[in-house]
């Protein structure tokens, strides 16, 4: 029954999934007016049926009322984000008492790809589990966890 935000819901699929698993709403937000547009046209049926609304907004300064979301996710997006300590704090500012930011992302920080993405896409940063933990708790969270896929480097980071 959890109130979701996806930050950088991209074309939505990840909206589409979380309207399949809660009663509540799912809503999205993202910086791209492309994918706003491709996220409304894929959730079109739960965004008449008033469950859900997409954003055009930048992470960093979310037109969202305090403590709006039981759970915020982040999907492969936090690599693009400005300021991450400060924008970490915006996210806790949505974030409801007791509820969870849900980190995702395809590197450790220990990838051996990570510098050639480094060094061609301009503005990306990774982060290890341990820096992100660090700025985490900077933000206002009280606890985090990390988890990685075995055998991989796929990082899934929760903060409370």
């Amino acid at each position: 029954n959890d109130k979701i935000l996806d930050i950088g819901c991209g074309g939505g699929v990840n909206i589409e999934k979380f309207l399949k698993v809660t009663a509540n709403d799912v809503d999205g937000l993202d910086y791209s007016e492309i994918s706003v547009k491709e996220s409304i046209k894929r959730n079109q049926k739960a965004i008449d049926d008033k469950r859900s609304r997409i954003i055009l907004a930048d992470v960093s300064n979310m037109p969202v009322d305090d403590e709006t979301y039981d759970l915020v996710s982040a999907f492969e997006t936090i690599y693009f984000w400005p300021d991450i300590g400060n924008t970490f704090k915006e996210v806790s500012r949505i974030i409801k008492s007791g509820g969870q930011f849900m980190i995702a992302q395809g590197t450790d920080g220990n990838h051996p790809d990570d510098e050639k993405w480094l060094s061609s896409v301009e503005g990306m940063a990774v982060y290890t589990a341990s820096e992100l933990e660090k700025y985490l708790l900077d933000a206002g969270f009280v606890s985090v966890e990390s988890f990685k896929k075995e055998n991989d480097y796929i990082l899934i980071v929760i903060a409370k």
